[in-house]
Formats: structure tokens, C-alpha cells, sequence
């Protein structure tokens, strides 16, 4: 059963750029449109996402400045499973190093 609108909300040490380049890889097998607005679109068999970028800004750790963005995906007619799906590929294919 479908179940109308979800959200998704993260702070990402992404810029902009980078973050665009990456999520082809992030969002298989949903084929991406991105928009005029910025806002990157995907449809697959009825279901669609569209995730925005916000607040792009740079945080500064020493004299390390790392990039800083805030993504808002806003998801139509997925269940629970394909939601959590979607959102455990995203955040394992777009996971930086560290520790």
C-alpha cells in the first residue's frame, strides 16, 4: 500500500557540483531530470522523488574547509519498504571516508 508523501532530510558534506555529479550513481535504476530550479526529478513505475539542495556553505575545522548542503527528498507513492530501499542505497553510495 502506498502511502502518500515522505520526507527525507540530511546535511551533507557535499558541495552543490559534487553532489550532482554523484547522484546518478546514488538513485539507480531512477533515471534523473534535473530541473531549471535546480530541483533533481525522478520517476520510476508511478513513483517519483524529488530532491532538493539547500543552504550550500562550507564548514571550517582548523584550516580544513570542507562543503556543506542540505538535502530535502520528498518522495510520492512509495511504500515503507521501497522508501527505506531508496534511502539506505542513497546514503551507502554517497558515504565519505572517515572515522
Amino acid at each position: 500500500m502506498n502511502s502518500g508523501l515522505r520526507l527525507y532530510h540530511a546535511e551533507m558534506g557535499f558541495s552543490r557540483e559534487e553532489l550532482l555529479r554523484e547522484i546518478h550513481n546514488a538513485v539507480v535504476p531512477y533515471p534523473i531530470t534535473i530541473q531549471k530550479d535546480g530541483i533533481v526529478a525522478m520517476h520510476l513505475d508511478g513513483r517519483s522523488a524529488m530532491l532538493r539542495i539547500t543552504n550550500d556553505r562550507s564548514r571550517n575545522l582548523g584550516s580544513l574547509v570542507l562543503p556543506v548542503i542540505d538535502v530535502t527528498i520528498q518522495f510520492e507513492n512509495f511504500t515503507e519498504q521501497q522508501y527505506n530501499e531508496f534511502v539506505k542505497r542513497f546514503r551507502i553510495r554517497l558515504q565519505r571516508g572517515g572515522g
